[in-house]
């Protein structure tokens, strides 16, 4: 794969039709406007009427929707907006989702539901429509929107973890699924400074892991410092690219791996409790007990 230097991030999309979901702030509006800039002719979709409205008189979007992607009608919508003013869609980007958070024994039904019909059932319903249209055009870039807390979990995210757990499970499946119709699927985890972090002190901590004199001290930036990420995946040089796990933020880049298995053991005709107790014991190096 080609890095394409001589080639300018504002023609790199040019001719391309491209969806982001939750792109009336943070963000989902900071992508909305890389992808534009580069070329892209964007359908924002979000539930706030006003900024969405803004975000196209200002040319960071061609066109807006406003609805729940929760909702499977939304999707709907955003293929039928994309194919009759376009007549085409490349790459949809699944931003959209919030925040509720709240410890395991605090957390409510409704707070729990709500994270992951925005994270799981958005991303689902609206990746299911478009990759109908994608599917017959031979081509196209799904673009999941994950988090770390996906498999390292985050205190007080119960919601949130497994919301972000499933959009990587999806997106995995999504890549195995989706190659033989020439559609890639990736996700990227932003380490950016939103609305949603700015008030976690435990998450902000996480991230700080240089001194301000140091020659890189800055794992979590701002939103635009995530975007050209988004750009890169929703052109056709990356095309070729699909089920990874990548994220960007501040001054660092990381490639993350799917969990794997770390050691194996085998015992013939299965295991005792005994036999899988003494192993595990001494593998896990547990000490104490009886």
């Amino acid at each position: 794969m080609n890095s394409g230097g001589s080639e300018t991030a504002r023609s790199m999309l040019d001719g391309r039709v491209v969806v982001v979901t939750g792109g009336s702030r943070g963000l989902g509006r900071a992508y909305a406007g890389a992808l534009a800039e580069a070329g892209a002719e964007v359908v924002v979709v979000g539930r706030r009427r006003e900024p969405l409205e803004q975000l196209v008189e200002e040319g960071g979007a061609a066109a807006a929707i406003v609805g729940d992607v929760g909702d499977p009608s939304v999707a709907l919508d955003i293929v039928e907006l994309a194919t009759s003013r376009f007549g085409r869609l490349d790459a949809l980007v699944n931003n959209a989702g919030g925040l509720r958070d709240r410890t395991l024994m605090k957390m409510s039904d409704a707070e729990f539901d709500e994270v992951l019909r925005s994270h799981v059932y958005g991303t689902f319903y609206v990746t299911r429509a478009c990759v109908r249209v994608m599917r017959d055009a031979g081509h196209g870039a799904i673009i999941n929107v994950g988090s770390d807390s996906g498999f390292l979990g985050a205190f007080g995210q119960s919601n949130y973890a497994a919301a972000k757990g499933a959009v990587l499970g999806l997106t995995l499946t999504w890549a195995r699924e989706l190659r033989r119709h020439g559609i890639t699927c990736n996700c990227v985890l932003p380490n950016a400074l939103t609305a949603m972090t700015e008030n976690l002190p435990e998450v902000l901590a996480a991230y700080r892991y240089g001194q301000p004199g140091d020659l890189f001290p800055r794992s979590l930036g701002n939103a635009a410092e995530v975007a050209p990420l988004i750009v890169l995946l929703a052109s056709e040089r990356w095309s070729e690219l699909t089920g990874q796990l990548l994220s960007l933020g501040g001054d660092k880049l990381s490639i993350w791996k799917p969990p794997t298995e770390t050691r194996v053991a085998f015992m013939q005709g299965g295991w005792s409790v005994a036999e899988l107790d003494r192993i595990l014991a001494a593998t896990l190096e547990l000490h104490g007990g009886s």
